[in-house]
């Protein structure tokens, strides 16, 4: 019972940190974001390789646009970090001694760190903190594909909808 009391607070907090991010950095906007930097940086370095200094006089003058936009995209992954950092250290600070010497028994082995001898251990029983880092890497990935398959959808309607 404890496994599982474990679990719906990891996807909870799962669920709640994947709305989060999206609310302030939405996936659309930080890859349009990238694409734009990506596309300045390869037009510096091809100015720079030339030595164009016409065109890199002109790239200079959009380098401050340019750090706007980075700090725009670490703005976006930042403030859903302060969010959802505090959540997860509650719930850790709460979690970890309601159930102290819980343990549970995986049918495979999975890597955990010993961090006292900074090296991976293999071993299919876990502890609170083991369990609840496990299914929240679980529960992450599922709530990621299904967004993604939903964004998918969604678009697709959308364009079948325009025709």
């Amino acid at each position: 019972m404890e496994a599982v009391i474990i679990a719906v607070i990891s996807l909870a907090l799962s669920i709640v940190s994947v709305t989060v991010q999206r609310r302030f950095a939405p996936p659309a906007r930080m890859k349009e974001l990238q694409a734009r930097l990506n596309a300045f940086q390869k037009e510096y370095a091809e100015a720079t390789k030339t030595k164009d200094e016409e065109k890199l006089k002109k790239l200079e003058a959009r380098s401050s646009e340019m750090t706007q936009l980075t700090g725009q995209m670490m703005k976006g992954q930042m403030v859903p970090m302060m969010i959802t950092l505090p959540l997860f250290l509650g719930v850790l600070a709460v979690v970890l001694p309601l159930f102290k010497g819980m343990t549970v028994t995986l049918p495979f082995v999975v890597p955990k760190p010993d961090l006292a001898h900074w090296a991976l251990n293999w071993s299919n029983v876990l502890g609170p903190l083991g369990w609840y880092i496990y299914v929240s890497l679980v529960f992450s990935m599922i709530i990621q594909i299904a967004i993604k398959l939903y964004d998918k959808r969604k678009v697709k309607n959308n364009a079948s909808a325009k025709k």
